[in-house]
C-alpha cells in the first residue's frame, strides 16, 4: 500500500512510516488544482516494479463494505477496472456543459486563499460567469481563482472526459497514465484546469481508446440535501443500510466519530460470504 499525505495534514504513526509493505509519499493538500492528480502520479511512480495488478484509490474517509475477495474477482474479471467517465463537453455528460467548459477550455489562476466567510461574501462573483464568455470566476475548494478561455490544449483528436477521482485501474492502465504524464501538453492542460482530478485519469483513458473499463466508480455516495458538489457525511446505522444495498465496494464518506456500532456493524459484513450476482458491482 502507498499512503499520499498531505505534508502540513496531521502527523502520521511511526509504524507506517517504518511498515514494509507501506510507502509514505508526503505532498501537498488543497483540492481544485492539479494537486491531487499529481499525487496519484507520485503514488503510482512508487507502486511501479513491485508487482502490482491493480490500483485502488481510496481516501481516508472511504470503508469497504463488501469482502475484499469479492473486489479482487470483480477486478479480474472487469478488463482494465473500473472508473465512472461520461463526455463533458456534449451530450452524455453528468454535469452543466457550462460546468465542464469552465473547468476544462479555461486557464486557472489562484490568486488568494479564502476562509469561510470570505467566500460567502465574494461567491455573488460567479454571477459575472453568466454575463460572458471570456472570464470565469470561482470561489469554491477555499480559494478565490480567475479562469480565461483558452481552449484546453489537448493533443489533437482528444476531448475531456469526466468522471469520479476515485478509481480502480488495471497497471496496465496505470502505466497509460504515467506515459501520458510526461506529454507536456496534457500536463499543461491539467495544472492549468479547475479540479481536473476529475477529469485527467478519464481524459487518458478513454481517449487512447484501448482500454475495457466498466463505467462506475465502485463508491457509495449520498448527496441528498448537499450543495456544491460534495456528498453527505456518512455517519449511522440507516447508512451503513443503504450503503450495503448499493452493491458498491466502499463508501464514503464515513465520519471518523461516527458511533462504534456503526463500525463494528460495517466490519460485521466484511467476512467472506456466498457467492453474489456478478451485475451487483456495475
Amino acid at each position: 500500500m502507498v499512503l499520499n499525505h498531505d505534508r502540513d495534514g496531521c502527523e502520521l504513526a511511526d509504524w507506517l512510516h517504518a511498515h514494509e509493505r507501506v510507502g509514505v509519499v508526503l505532498g501537498p493538500g488543497g483540492r481544485g488544482d492539479a494537486g491531487l492528480v499529481l499525487r496519484w502520479l507520485d503514488a503510482a511512480r512508487w507502486l511501479g516494479g513491485r508487482g502490482v495488478t491493480h490500483v485502488v484509490t481510496i481516501s481516508g474517509q472511504d470503508y469497504p463494505l463488501r469482502p475484499l475477495p469479492e473486489l479482487h474477482r470483480a477486478l479480474a474479471e472487469s478488463g482494465d477496472g473500473f472508473a465512472e467517465h461520461f463526455p463533458v463537453l456534449r451530450a452524455g455528460s453528468h454535469w452543466p456543459l457550462r460546468e465542464g467548459r469552465s473547468r476544462y477550455l479555461y486557464s486557472w489562476r489562484s490568486l488568494r486563499p479564502l476562509g469561510p466567510r470570505a467566500k460567502a461574501r465574494l461567491r455573488p462573483l460567479q454571477l459575472v460567469n453568466r454575463l460572458q464568455p471570456w472570464w470565469r470566476v470561482n470561489v469554491s475548494y477555499d480559494r478565490l481563482r480567475v479562469g480565461r478561455r483558452t481552449g484546453s490544449g489537448l493533443p489533437a483528436g482528444w476531448e475531456p472526459w469526466g468522471g469520479s477521482f476515485f478509481t480502480n485501474l488495471s497497471w496496465r492502465a496505470v502505466e497509460r497514465v504515467l506515459a501520458a504524464a510526461e506529454d507536456e501538453s496534457v500536463m499543461a492542460w491539467a495544472r492549468r484546469s479547475l479540479v481536473v482530478d476529475e477529469a485527467f485519469l478519464q481524459t487518458v483513458l478513454v481517449n487512447d481508446g484501448s482500454f475495457a473499463l466498466v463505467d462506475t466508480a465502485g463508491r457509495y455516495y449520498d448527496f441528498s440535501g448537499t450543495r456544491h458538489g460534495s456528498p453527505r457525511t456518512l455517519a449511522t446505522l440507516d447508512d451503513v443500510r443503504r450503503a450495503r444495498a448499493s452493491g458498491a465496494f466502499f463508501g464514503r464518506k464515513w465520519d471518523p466519530d461516527a458511533p462504534e456500532q456503526v463500525w463494528a456493524t460495517l466490519d460485521a459484513g466484511l467476512a467472506p460470504s456466498a457467492e453474489r450476482s456478478p451485475e451487483a458491482w456495475r
